[in-house]
């Protein structure tokens, strides 16, 4: 259930930017092991577990991950499936791979999250897509094509086993996506296309993915006050930097 969630997270992702690939359902080595999806593009390399706790409670503090009050070991878990898909595509490369785990909470009631982890991100399963989409490049295409090619293997992973889906990455990026555009605070992607007008926008500072501004409805998405607080900042030095009112 979670991990179709996450799937259709994913296609959306590609609907915003076709250079991001991704597997599903990887078996890894001979004792039943396996990635729920790793993701790969231009933000990087992509571990992701996927946690579906519906109606339940969720805490995060650095490497302490609550679920209704009880510890759970998904940071250390996420960060040894991360580790491991680096060493195989390393090896299966030839050169360091980084690779970052990420755990994707599905259906939970409440996140906390007071503080990431640092090697490993925790995401809400509703900002995947806008969350890879709004990152700072960090790989060249060809290099994305590349890592794709090698984990689409199932000998990279040291198995018979081929992943259970796949859709790979293209070489360039959608027409109606522009560049990013940056101001003192935030950085901003604007995305045009199937009758949508959105403003992503991460802070400069940290890359945190905050959400989108709907150019069409000028309404923000998420819709809690904190963070359109901030979108709404957000929005007001684009207008500026694009000299608009």
């Amino acid at each position: 259930m979670g991990e179709q969630v996450v799937a259709h997270e994913l296609i959306r992702l590609r609907e915003l930017d076709p250079r991001w690939g991704y597997l599903h359902s990887i078996p890894v080595g001979q004792n039943g092991a396996d990635i729920d999806h790793l993701l790969i593009g231009p933000g990087g390399v992509f571990t992701i577990n996927t946690k579906h706790h519906a109606g339940g409670k969720l805490w995060v503090a650095g490497g302490t991950f609550m679920v209704n009050g009880c510890r759970q070991p998904y940071v250390r878990n996420s960060r040894h499936e991360s580790q491991r898909a680096a060493r195989l595509l390393a090896r299966a490369l030839g050169r360091p791979i980084p690779v970052v785990g990420v755990i994707v909470p599905v259906k939970a009631r409440a996140l906390e999250v007071r503080e990431q982890p640092g090697d490993v991100w925790v995401i809400p399963c509703e900002h995947l897509a806008g969350y890879f989409y709004s990152c700072r490049p960090a790989l060249p295409q060809e290099t994305v094509i590349a890592i794709f090619d090698e984990a689409r293997k199932p000998q990279t992973w040291l198995t018979k086993a081929a992943p259970q889906t796949e859709c790979a990455p293209r070489s360039q990026q959608p027409g109606p996506t522009q560049e990013p555009m940056e101001t003192d605070s935030f950085t901003f992607r604007r995305w045009r296309n199937f009758g949508h007008d959105r403003l992503y926008v991460a802070r400069k500072a940290d890359g945190h993915q905050l959400g989108y501004w709907n150019l069409g409805t000028n309404g923000s998405h998420p819709t809690d006050d904190e963070v359109k607080g901030e979108l709404g900042l957000a929005f007001y030095e684009w207008k500026q930097a694009n000299g608009s009112e």
